[in-house]
């Protein structure tokens, strides 16, 4: 049987055990929450957040490519 060394450089038993451990321990940890952690830090809050898509002032202004945030003389 050939040695898997041979085939790729500083691959043994022990790293696939860390690859593993590495995985398992990716799946016990918590997913991180987002809104606690801005809170924590202060963060403004967004008492209603909507799309962009759904206000018809951006709509307009996408559809005549007017969404940059200087006018182009301040530019």
């Amino acid at each position: 049987m050939n040695d898997p060394k041979l085939i790729v450089h500083g691959y043994s038993a022990s790293t696939k055990l860390g690859a593993i451990a590495g995985m398992i321990k990716m799946l016990l940890t918590r997913v991180t929450d987002f809104d606690r952690w801005e809170a924590e830090r202060g963060h403004p809050m967004l008492a209603q957040p909507r799309y962009a898509i759904d206000n018809p002032e951006w709509m307009v202004a996408a559809e005549q490519q007017k969404l940059a945030l200087l006018q182009p003389s301040q530019a």
